[in-house]
């Protein structure tokens, strides 16, 4: 499980291979609704995470946010939380 540090965001994720950072998108709903249940939380799915930036709204990331996206030239939206902001759990 991943949770965004600032934002109250969760999504799931299972590593490419043991000790990868990098991680695929995964959907568990059951899971899903039983957190967003009990906390203040919303459960992003594997599709709106896998959704390309050029279809994002990002109207409103702050400057810095559009630094980053400039600096990093994410595809994807689960890249641009891949490591950033993001506790693995």
């Amino acid at each position: 499980m991943l949770r965004h540090t600032a934002l109250p965001f969760i999504a799931f994720a299972r590593p490419h291979v043991n000790g990868d950072v990098m991680v695929t998108c995964v959907d568990h709903p059951d899971l899903a609704a039983a957190l967003t249940t009990l906390t203040d939380t919303q459960a992003l799915t594997a599709a709106q995470l896998q959704t390309s930036l050029s279809h994002a709204d990002l109207s409103d990331l702050s400057p810095h946010e559009h630094d980053q996206i400039n600096y990093w030239k994410p595809t994807v939206s689960a890249n641009c939380c891949s490591t950033s902001g993001t506790e693995h759990h």
